[in-house]
């Protein structure tokens, strides 16, 4: 098994090539190996972290999901194969909010409707996107979009002691040394082609 970039096959290397393609990241700037030591920090905000990272913008909540969602090609003849629950629509009363605009929106939104939205984008991201109320995800829409990602790029990744992620990491490999793990904050993207944990 390939451990590092250059031992990863063509079909392999075309394929991290293409996702860097993707989110828009030029292959000449990303590095062929970050040590992730302790000192690595990967965060929302660019200023806070440790390490050079692209900024992918993003509109909406289906190009998030191209993006960073399960495919929902995955899903065939309405299977729920990782047992996603999808919300409920949103109460009739309540499709008002549609097309109030962000603020609007964001203010009359109960607790509750929060909750509703945020499930919503979940459900979406790693379920069947059309299992999803069509109004959850224009409330999605408005609420949380347009919205900045923070992504690491690397053709290998070698974590050899805690290394805090709150974004996305698009490597090649990554390979988890003893002593070594990735302390997922908040929602998180990994993309790699092999992960090795030693």
């Amino acid at each position: 098994m390939a451990t590092t970039y250059a031992e990863l096959s063509q079909q392999e290397q075309n394929k991290f090539q293409a996702r860097l393609k993707a989110l828009g990241i030029d292959p000449a700037t990303v590095p062929e190996t970050l040590v992730a030591d302790g000192t690595l920090r990967l965060d929302p905000n660019p200023a806070l972290s440790a390490v050079p990272v692209t900024t992918v913008h993003v509109e909406s909540l289906p190009r998030l999901k191209e993006l960073f969602g399960v495919p929902d090609h995955v899903f065939t003849s309405g299977a729920n194969p990782n047992d996603v629950v999808y919300p409920a629509p949103l109460d009739e009363n309540r499709k008002r909010l549609l097309g109030t605009g962000r603020s609007a929106a964001v203010d009359s939104l109960t607790p509750q409707e929060h909750v509703a939205v945020r499930s919503a984008m979940e459900s979406y991201m790693h379920g069947h996107s059309q299992s999803v109320p069509p109004e959850l995800v224009e409330l999605a829409n408005t609420v949380h979009f347009p919205m900045q990602v923070q992504v690491l790029a690397a053709q290998n990744i070698v974590v050899t002691a805690e290394f805090p992620v709150s974004q996305s990491i698009t490597a090649g490999t990554i390979t988890i040394q003893p002593g070594g793990w990735i302390n997922v904050i908040g929602d998180v993207h990994i993309d790699a082609s092999v992960i090795t944990i030693n």
